[in-house]
């Protein structure tokens, strides 16, 4: 019933079954390891040494030809620095975040050219045909079992992903509208061919080919859609068929390997049958990267632990909740999140469901003039020890919003 009819259970009901489901799959892959070191077999997690600057590259080159139950261990993080230093640190878990949301940081800029934006900044894949290279393909599913690896691990990324894109992932076929949230420009123009009553030939001037400019570069690259079609025109007869081909072209052959080598290696980690829980591509966004809500002052605090002397009732704390609760918006509550979590967005379930929680402790090594520091990989708030309030907000908000005083640890 649930994955023929989600619908019919709420949402955060489908969403903790889902978490259940990772549980018990995780703890059965951690008794079959236990049980191979007792034999003699590999200890439990998986190890590698990974450069700052070479995320991406040394953590592909780590684990890129890990698939299934052993992308599924815990993999432990040694960071070294451009010089060969390895900085200090053992990995309980927080160096692994870190090097997840590094990596999704770098893979998903659309700078790299991995993924390319639309126009409302949603991401998909690259769609030139150098991204349908073997390596490239390789770097897909990489990633694909990376997202899954953080759904896995009940991290929240940072990546907004094109509807279109995640309904190919869920394994729905595309459809004319989709083509609106990858271009709707071309989409408009298909649209109006489609409902023209005058002369479409003269009028249009179309063939049956596909000129692309692409991204950061000025080579242009037509394609004939049928053979020969850079030589037929677009009629007022043959319009819808080219309408369905064009569609198919921009939907389906330029993205359909990346999407599949994707979607193959985010079902290493996640079997379909579970994502079938999620059939709305909204529903699976919600999953990668939280829910995009009004972050809940009140469930934070509650879920919030203390370090040192810092405890609930000290004037430093109860300072810091009312600057939290009465003097930032909504958007700089977001961006708060963001800064000690490296996600805006609050867990699905609440922020009793953050592994670690959000803990604040007092930063003695900076004085009142400093500004507070973050420990993402921990959810750490490193907080000075203020005497005003309005001192407080000033440096907490100036924090935030510039990213000044971020750290690792």
């Amino acid at each position: 019933l649930l994955t023929h009819m989600p619908y019919v259970v709420p949402f955060d009901t489908r969403a903790s079954l889902f978490r259940a489901l990772v549980s018990m799959d995780h703890a059965e892959i951690q008794s079959a390891a236990s049980s191979s070191l007792f034999h003699g077999g590999y200890s439990r997690g998986i190890s590698a040494k990974v450069r700052r600057s070479h995320m991406l590259e040394d953590g592909l080159v780590a684990y890129g030809k890990l698939h299934g139950a052993d992308f599924k261990q815990d993999f432990y993080i040694q960071f070294y620095d451009d010089f060969g230093m390895r900085e200090w640190g053992v990995d309980g878990g927080g160096l692994f975040k870190e090097f997840v949301v590094s990596i999704v940081r770098e893979a998903f800029n659309p700078s790299n050219q991995v993924f390319w934006e639309t126009a409302d900044h949603l991401l998909y894949p690259n769609a030139s045909s150098s991204a349908r290279q073997s390596h490239s393909l390789n770097l897909y599913n990489f990633l694909g079992r990376l997202v899954g690896k953080s759904l896995y691990s009940n991290i929240l990324i940072d990546a907004q992903f094109a509807l279109f894109f995640l309904s190919k992932v869920l394994g729905h076929q595309s459809q004319f509208d989709d083509l609106k949230s990858l271009d709707k420009e071309i989409y408009d123009g298909l649209v109006s061919l489609k409902r023209y009553e005058n002369d479409v030939e003269s009028d249009f001037g179309l063939t049956f080919a596909v000129s692309s400019l692409q991204p950061n570069t000025s080579s242009v690259v037509t394609i004939d859609l049928i053979p020969g079609g850079s030589d037929i025109n677009v009629t007022r007869d043959n319009r819808f068929r080219y309408i369905e081909l064009m569609c198919n072209h921009k939907l389906n052959v330029e993205l359909s390997p990346q999407t599949r080598a994707f979607r193959q290696g985010l079902y290493e980690m996640i079997p379909q049958r579970w994502l079938r829980l999620f059939a709305d591509p909204h529903e699976l966004q919600m999953l990668i990267s939280g829910k995009s809500a009004e972050i809940d002052v009140n469930d934070m605090e509650a879920n919030t632990v203390y370090g040192n002397e810092y405890n609930r009732n000290h004037p430093v704390i109860e300072m810091f909740w009312n600057v939290v609760r009465n003097r930032l918006t909504s958007a700089e509550r977001r961006k708060l999140v963001q800064f000690i979590t490296s996600c805006e967005r609050p867990p699905l379930m609440g922020f009793s469901e953050l592994r670690p929680s959000i803990q604040i402790v007092p930063d003695h090594a900076a004085n009142t003039s400093r500004l507070p520091t973050a420990s993402t990989c921990v959810n750490q708030l490193r907080l000075p020890v203020y005497t005003a309030e309005d001192v407080m907000y000033q440096k907490l908000r100036r924090a935030i919003l510039s990213g000044a005083g971020f750290d690792l640890s």
